[in-house]
């Protein structure tokens, strides 16, 4: 890898910025001091850089990535998205072979991950590789076509975030994003201003 001293600060920025996506949304959302934000890199990276140089990459940073970060249109869609929740579901992970009936049932080389009402998976937990109840499946229905529109999920994911809410698991198939999450965050997500 490349000295930090011998790329330009621009790279070293867009590297910096690139590892921090919720800085992105931030600086998108003009909430970012960049002053402030210079001196934090400058310190963090141990910079031998000049301060102007480092807040002058950061300012042009933000104005690339200001076309690409569509936060206007993800709330946009999120506050025409229909918010469901379904209580007491679990979470499954087992081996291949082994068959399994769940609602939703995604397979990988070696494993596969079941996503259902508890009921349903708790008689397989014993040949489980991990498995997990007291859970809320958060099913979002959006417009069509929303995978065209950079940022819907991770500014879902970020709102998740602000609100100190693990997300167990997440997928989402066309016109759905479903988040799975534990029962105890249910009143945080119903009270989350992004979907109404």
């Amino acid at each position: 890898m490349e000295k930090k001293e011998q790329r330009s600060v621009a790279d070293i920025i867009e590297e910096y910025m690139e590892e921090n996506p919720i800085l992105c949304y931030y600086l998108n959302e003009n909430l970012i001091n960049i002053s402030s934000l210079a001196r934090k890199i400058k310190k963090e990276l141990n910079l031998n850089k000049s301060f102007e140089a480092i807040m002058i990459s950061i300012y042009r940073f933000a104005q690339k990535k200001q076309a690409v970060y569509k936060i206007d249109e993800a709330k946009g869609i999120l506050s025409k998205t229909t918010l469901n929740i379904y209580s007491d579901y679990a979470v499954l992970v087992a081996d291949l072979k082994q068959k399994i009936k769940a609602k939703n049932l995604i397979a990988f080389s070696n494993t596969q991950v079941a996503i259902g009402e508890r009921s349903e998976l708790v008689g397989y937990k014993n040949n489980a590789l991990y498995y997990q109840d007291g859970l809320s499946l958060i099913e979002l229905k959006h417009n069509k076509n929303i995978e065209k529109i950079p940022g819907v999920l991770f500014y879902i994911l970020a709102m998740f975030y602000q609100q100190g809410i693990n997300i167990i698991e997440v997928f989402s198939a066309w016109d759905s994003t479903y988040l799975l999450i534990e029962k105890k965050h249910i009143e945080k997500v119903i009270k989350m201003k992004i979907f109404k």
